[in-house]
């Protein structure tokens, strides 16, 4: 039963898997390029702005590798069954 609900919750979740991404990138961005989230480029708030932003891209490579296993798992199925699961729960 388990399994159904993570199946339901990838499929539903896949549509907004590239606008978290791209919101994920512009806040980078934000924080790489905003002096003021160095705290004066002390060693203490480079270390730490390099940690979030090593995190906030950790983030993005795991929406990364769920919209790719999506992907594989809808391509390995019965073509089928694949587009009635990607009407019910991508394209709703």
């Amino acid at each position: 039963m388990q399994n159904h609900v993570w199946a339901k919750t990838l499929l539903s979740t896949y549509r907004f898997l590239e606008r978290v991404a791209g919101a994920i990138d512009r806040i980078i961005e934000k924080k790489a390029l905003s002096p003021t989230n160095c705290y004066n480029y002390s060693y203490d708030g480079t270390l730490d702005l390099t940690e979030k932003i090593i995190e906030l891209s950790q983030r993005k490579i795991d929406l990364i590798n769920i919209k790719i296993l999506t992907e594989n798992i809808l391509s390995k199925m019965d073509p089928l069954l694949a587009n009635i699961l990607i009407k019910k729960y991508i394209d709703s």
